[in-house]
């Protein structure tokens, strides 16, 4: 469950404070001064303990927060509210419906020709990141698929409805999702494996706008082919789905298996977006008494533990001198939410770099001794803001995830049998916390795979690429990768091609329902629930 959106407003002697787990600051201080009518200054936010990842929203929670301080400054007295869990589930926790069409042409050598790719996103309302969004999906639906003609077209719809939820790291899993599970579709029409495809159209097209670092693809999805055996355990599923469907015959004295593959990225330091692009960077200060403050947005616990780790290995200094600060000035204040384009890869560098800075002055001028880095001009124009081409993003970690499943003879339901993930993800400064994370974010997406069920993956195992690259982010990696994996596996399995997520249990209940009927007399089934 996510924590539920809430807070407490106090006014007092001309002061509102305001304790919640909010993460945009700078947007919640202008609201709550454009309504009260109250001086920036005069507004004090003191930032509660969050259970981690999906804690809020990250822009409704504003609204909620600016309710409750109009709320303390009418009556004069504290005022505290926290929605419901029912409350969240219905107002909170939605995500934009997505709709993706594909449409694919492909050479009888298995090359791609054309992708013709539309989609359409409801967002509410209204909503502040529509330019985001637009530009978010369009990136990701271009893909790691190399296609010398192409068209790409987006589009946000404004609605009735109560405004969505912002969760690019959702946005991007759907749109990885139809990309996937369109090429697994294509691979079963012309009859070529599915890892056979991918290496024919993997490699990136030298008039593709967006230049993706793909230069470890055919390491990463060797090794999970070895990894895993997919190529033994995917031809001999497939001859007996054939079979099936062939015959109509639900022998059980077989399992009914099926597995499937997806590659993908996740994108860290969206550098399409030119606020995010100048306003992103990371102070590091060396006090007088040798203690090092980070001044940042408080990260997760697992990363402040490797940011407190490096600093200290850098600097040479004892880990308990070593602090987060999240606190800053209205000057200074950062323009975007924290962690809202994914970018603790990044921030990681950029400490890397201050810490750099520091180590070179620290025994030439006296203490204390800050240093602030952000992105450069020169990785700016890497981006052509008005050609919409050039490196999308700051640095990207790539994945392939392979899954398993198994038809559950007596209740029909689908069983996880195995899953394998593998990783390039620059260098690893913790393997037990990426291992952590991953399964973590594994469990939170087979939670969201079948409507009214919770799947449980007991043998996940994971393979992290040996790297001298940069640590990159990789905790919504899986997120692009299991929703198209799953549907594929159970596409084969049950001989049918499944489009939109959650599944239904009907309808993958239909299909062993036909099989049947095709293989009995009629009215055999009569009387039968």
């Amino acid at each position: 469950c996510s924590e539920t959106v809430g807070g407490i407003a106090h006014y007092n002697h001309g002061m509102m404070t305001l304790y919640s787990n909010v993460y945009w600051f700078s947007q919640l201080r202008k609201s709550v001064s454009d309504v009260i009518g109250i001086e920036a200054t005069q507004i004090e936010f003191i930032k509660t303990l969050s259970v981690g990842g999906r804690t809020n929203n990250i822009w409704y929670s504003v609204i909620v927060l600016v309710q409750l301080a109009l709320a303390a400054f009418i009556c004069g007295k504290p005022v505290k509210l926290v929605f419901s869990r029912e409350e969240q589930k219905n107002f909170i926790d939605k995500n934009m419906p997505v709709v993706i069409n594909h449409r694919t042409a492909i050479s009888p050598q298995g090359k791609i020709q054309t992708m013709i790719i539309s989609i359409a996103v409801d967002g509410g309302k209204y909503n502040p990141f529509i330019q985001e969004i637009v530009d978010r999906v369009v990136v990701t639906a271009r893909g790691i698929y190399n296609s010398p003609t192409y068209k790409i077209s987006a589009y946000v719809v404004s609605s009735a409805t109560s405004p969505y939820q912002v969760n690019f790291q959702w946005l991007d899993s759907q749109v990885a999702f139809a990309l996937e599970n369109q090429i697994q579709r294509i691979c079963k029409k012309i009859g070529f494996l599915p890892e056979e495809f991918r290496r024919i159209n993997c490699f990136p097209s030298p008039i593709s706008p967006f230049r993706l670092d793909l230069s470890n693809y055919d390491k990463l999805i060797e090794n999970a082919l070895n990894f895993s055996g997919f190529s033994r355990r995917y031809a001999s599923y497939q001859l007996a789905a054939e079979k099936r469907q062939k015959t109509g015959d639900l022998s059980f004295s077989v399992p009914i298996r099926g597995i499937g593959i997806a590659t993908s990225y996740e994108g860290c330091g969206f550098l399409c977006s030119d606020y995010y692009a100048s306003s992103l960077n990371i102070k590091v200060t060396m006090e007088i008494d040798g203690s090092v403050v980070i001044h940042s947005y408080p990260p997760s616990a697992s990363v402040q533990q490797i940011w407190v780790n490096l600093v200290s290995k850098m600097l040479e200094v004892s880990s308990e001198n070593v602090r987060v600060d999240s606190n800053f000035d209205v000057v200074n204040e950062p323009k975007y939410p924290a962690g809202f384009f994914g970018n603790i890869g990044l921030m990681t560098h950029l400490l890397k770099k201050c810490c750099t800075g520091i180590q070179r002055q620290r025994f030439r001028h006296p203490l204390p001794i800050s240093v602030s880095r952000g992105i450069t001009s020169q990785q700016k124009k890497q981006w052509n803001e008005e050609n919409f081409c050039g490196i999308p993003f700051y640095d990207m970690a790539t994945g392939a995830a392979i899954v398993e499943v198994e038809l559950d003879t007596c209740t029909y339901k689908i069983n996880i049998r195995n899953m394998w993930i593998v990783v390039d993800g620059g260098e690893i400064m913790s393997a037990p916390r990426v291992f952590a994370t991953l399964k973590n974010s594994v469990r939170q997406m087979l939670s969201s795979m079948v409507k009214g069920e919770i799947l449980d993956a007991s043998n996940i195992e994971i393979k992290l690429l040996h790297s001298s690259s940069d640590s990159k982010q990789i905790g919504g990696l899986v997120h692009n990768l299991i929703p198209a994996a799953f549907v594929s596996a159970v596409s084969q399995a049950f001989g049918k091609d499944f489009e939109s997520l959650p599944l239904d249990p009907t309808t993958i209940y239909q299909p062993v329902i036909d099989l049947k009927n095709q293989s009995e007399p009629e009215g055999k089934l009569e009387g039968k629930s």
